[in-house]
Order: structure tokens, then C-alpha cells, then sequence
């Protein structure tokens, strides 16, 4: 059931009916009964094993914390449960391919077997929610929860639970739950559920044409088309991923639910270290809180931050799936951090970074080179395999191609007057006060209705390409 389709809409406007229409003590049923509904609809089995995890989590950490003496083999049974989850289910083939290749450079040959494993939808997002759950109620830096209901929500609320954003249990937990929305919160998760689909439908969708079709045939690359298609899956994974969560935030507060934000403009970043503060923003916290830090964080001697940042970023790249090509961009990106870290901390550097910072000319440079070196790391991520990878450095260092042959397409397309009507859509639906709150509540349900209506029927033929961060 994806976000963007009619199945999901219609079960959220059930689930929303019934939770304003039930009594206090049934409304926390009825977000529990569509979380079962959704992830029911994708499959059966993979419902039984999501509510395998909860429980498992639920009852390790709710007597494991009960237990003063066997409270860390408690916790630390309930993260390996978690990790076996992920690495069984996502890892497995990949491991034993990498173990065989291993034992291959000694020179001894293996045909490493292949199982034929089904990934169970959302499975990285959940396990890391109750995985951090697990570590601050060991901590003592959150109590845990004593109905095993409310647990269960957490663990599988349903706009949170394909692919995030990854919510902490305090975020969760420290707010009023189970409390009808007031119709100001119910206007603005409207907002954010369309702009979402825009971004999705139109924007992200209409992209991928172009994107898929040079990733997909890299033995055509020129030097323009291999430009082209990297700004086109640079643009396509922001809309694709930030319209899922501008949807899941919507979808939330609908209920008077606040989720955390995913995105805070990460490409007008001036430095790639700004860039992972706001890309993904719940994984890098996560990552940062939960293994930088345990790792040692900033409190160690300088080679020893920067082995910890390289690790860190190797894993987020692993975290995203079984693939060399994802454990490469994770690396790429350490390896970004770590000459800004080197650059930012030594003396030469920060006065540098100083008389820049009051530069807008040096700051706007500082913004195109941290798009560039990021939009290259997204060649890694995209392509099929590591050759196909390189092919696209190689048109970059071997100029080919006709400037105008790439761009044609691109020119006639319908992008140019979509993100015209996306930027003054963004305009109208921005969450502070403006001219669209003012409007009368009539006229307001009358804009959502057409603009509904205009995303259905204007990406009919694309509702059901997949959100990219689904596959995670």
C-alpha cells in the first residue's frame, strides 16, 4: 500500500473517521487497528514477524529492567535479537558472498549459495525504533512502557513504519497522545499530506524517466548525459524521499501526532557536515547518538574521531542495503567528513572559515561544492553496480557529447512548469501564517479537493512506482 495511492488514502480517511468518532479509551484502538490493517495489506507473514519484534523488545527491556542482576544480558539479548533480525534478513547473501570472495583472494575457490530470503517491509526503520527505545529505558534516560498497546504503537505506527522518519521513544511518548487534533493541526496534515504527493507524483515520479533511462544504459553515457542523469537522481531521491515523509508527518498529526523532521533544506548546505544535520535527519541523530558517540565521538584524539567518523559513515551506507555501491557512498561520504574535520580544526582553517563565513560570495561557493561532492556520491548509490558507477566517472573525465542533444529533453518536458507550480504550491502551504490560513474554511477543502483531484489525474500512469527509501 503505498503512500501515494488511492489505497492509502482511503484507509487513512477510515482510520481518521474512526478515531474521532470513538470514544476516549477506543482511540487508541482504532490507530492500532489500522496499523494492522496497513501492514497486513503487504503481507501476512512479515506482520507476524514485525509483531515477533515488538514483542520480544516489549517483554526483554519490561522484566530485563525489573531485574537489577540480569539486566545487561537482558539488553544486550534484546539488541542481538534486533541485529540478527536485520542482518538475517537483509545481510545474509550478501555476507556469504563477501565470506566466499574473501576465501577466493587466498585462493581457494567457493560457490557461495543464495537463499531465497523475502525482505520484510520496513524492517531497518522498526528495528531501529525499538532498538533506541531498548538503549535509553537501559540507560535510564527513558522509563518504560507498562501496556504492552502503547508499546505496539510505538513500534508500528503506521506513518512511521516503511521508511521513517525514526522516531525516539521520549519524541513519541512526551507528548499528549490519544487526543483528537484540533482542526488547525487537521488543516495543516492536509497541507503537508498533498504537498507530499506533489513532490512525489509530479515532481520525483517525472524525474525518474529521465533519471532511470541514462542509469539504466550506461554503455550510451556521454560526458552531458552523465551530468544530466546524476542532477536528475539528485533532485529525484530529495522529492521522492522528502514527499514520503512531508505525507508520514501529515498523516500523523491528523491524529495530534508530532513527528520529528527528516529534512531541513540539505542542499543549500555550506559544508558537508551541515549537510548530515539536515539529510535524513533522524538517521544521522540516531547513528550519531547511538554509535559515533559509543564509538568514542569527538573526546578522542583527532585520528581517532576521524576513524570513528569513517565507521560510522560506512555503516549508514551499509544500513541502506546488502551492495558494495552502498557501502562505498557511506565510505565516500566518510571520507568527506573527515578532510572537514581535518580543514575545520586545525588553526589555518578555522580563520579561514572565519573570514569566509562573512563572505556571501564564499558561502554560495561553499553551497555548489557541497551539492557537487554530493550529487557524485549519489552515482554510487544509484547505479546498478560498481561498474556502471564508474562509467559515469569516466564520461566525466572523457568529454563526449553534444550539449544540446542532452538537454533537449529536458527542456521539453513538463518539469520546468511543474516546479513552477511546486514552488508557489510551497509558497501557499508554508506552516507559518499566510495568505492560505486566512481563507475561509470552505474555500480551503475546496482548493484540496481540486488539487487531489489534479494529482490523480495527472500522474495516473505513475502511482505505483515505488517510494525509493522503500527497498531500506
Amino acid at each position: 500500500m503505498l503512500f501515494s495511492s488511492i489505497e492509502y488514502l482511503a484507509l487513512l480517511c477510515a482510520v481518521f473517521a474512526a478515531y474521532r468518532l470513538a470514544p476516549p479509551a477506543g482511540r487508541k484502538w482504532a490507530l492500532i487497528a489500522g496499523c494492522v490493517a496497513f501492514y497486513i495489506w503487504w503481507s501476512v507473514p512479515a506482520f507476524a514477524l514485525l509483531m515477533l519484534v515488538v514483542a520480544v523488545n516489549f517483554f526483554f527491556t519490561r522484566f530485563g529492567m525489573a531485574n537489577p542482576r540480569r539486566r545487561r544480558l537482558f539488553f544486550i539479548s534484546a539488541l542481538a535479537f534486533d541485529l540478527g533480525c536485520i542482518g538475517f534478513f537483509k545481510y545474509l547473501n550478501f555476507f556469504i558472498l563477501a565470506g566466499c570472495q574473501a576465501i577466493g583472494l587466498a585462493g581457494v575457490s567457493a560457490t557461495p549459495p543464495h537463499f531465497n530470503i523475502v525482505l520484510p517491509l520496513g524492517i531497518s526503520f522498526y528495528t531501529f525504533h525499538l532498538m533506541s527505545y531498548t538503549i535509553d529505558t537501559f540507560r535510564g534516560d527513558f522509563e518504560e512502557r507498562k501496556r504492552f498497546s502503547d508499546f505496539f504503537l510505538f513500534g508500528a505506527f503506521f506513518p512511521t513504519l516503511v521508511a521513517g522518519p525514526i522516531v525516539r521513544a521520549r519524541e513519541f511518548f512526551g507528548q499528549k497522545l490519544y487526543e483528537p487534533a484540533s482542526w488547525s493541526e487537521v488543516d495543516r496534515g492536509v497541507r503537508m499530506i498533498l504537498l507530499g504527493m506533489f513532490q512525489k507524483l509530479v515532481i520525483a515520479d517525472g524525474i525518474s524517466v529521465f533519471a532511470d533511462g541514462i542509469f539504466g544504459n550506461t554503455a550510451a553515457l556521454t560526458t552531458w548525459s552523465a551530468l544530466f542523469g546524476t542532477y536528475a537522481y539528485t533532485f529525484q531521491i530529495y522529492f521522492d524521499f522528502s514527499g514520503y515523509t512531508l505525507i508520514a508527518l501529515g498523516s500523523a498529526r491528523l491524529f495530534g501526532i508530532t513527528l520529528p523532521p527528516n529534512f531541513a533544506a540539505p542542499y543549500f548546505s555550506p559544508n558537508i557536515g551541515e549537510f548530515w544535520r539536515r539529510w535524513h535527519m533522524t538517521l544521522s541523530r540516531w547513528m550519531r547518538d547511538y554509535l559515533y558517540i559509543s564509538l568514542g565521538g569527538s573526546r578522542a584524539r583527532l585520528t581517532r574521531i576521524l576513524f570513528n567518523l569513517f565507521v560510522t559513515m560506512a555503516l549508514v551506507g551499509l544500513w541502506h542495503g546488502a551492495s558494495w555501491n552502498f557501502v562505498i557512498w557511506g565510505a565516500y561520504h566518510g571520507l568527506l567528513l573527515i578532510c572537514y574535520n581535518i580543514y575545520n580544526r586545525t588553526a589555518a582553517g578555522r580563520r579561514l572559515a572565519a573570514a569566509l563565513g562573512a563572505l556571501p560570495a564564499a558561502r554560495a561557493l561553499g553551497i555548489a561544492l557541497t551539492f557537487n561532492f554530493v550529487a557524485a556520491g549519489w552515482i554510487f548509490f544509484r547505479a546498478a553496480n560498481l561498474s556502471d558507477a564508474l562509467a559515469f566517472f569516466s564520461a566525466f573525465t572523457h568529454y563526449t557529447g553534444d550539449f544540446k542533444a542532452a538537454i533537449k529533453p529536458y527542456i521539453k518536458s513538463t518539469l520546468f512548469v511543474a516546479a513552477g507550480f511546486y514552488s508557489l504550491f510551497s509558497l501557499g502551504t508554508s506552516l507559518g501564517t499566510n495568505w492560505f490560513e486566512r481563507l475561509a474554511p470552505r474555500r480551503r477543502a475546496l482548493i484540496y479537493a481540486l488539487a487531489a483531484a489534479a494529482l490523480i489525474l495527472f500522474r495516473p500512469s505513475l502511482q505505483r512506482i515505488p517510494f525509493i527509501y522503500f527497498q531500506f
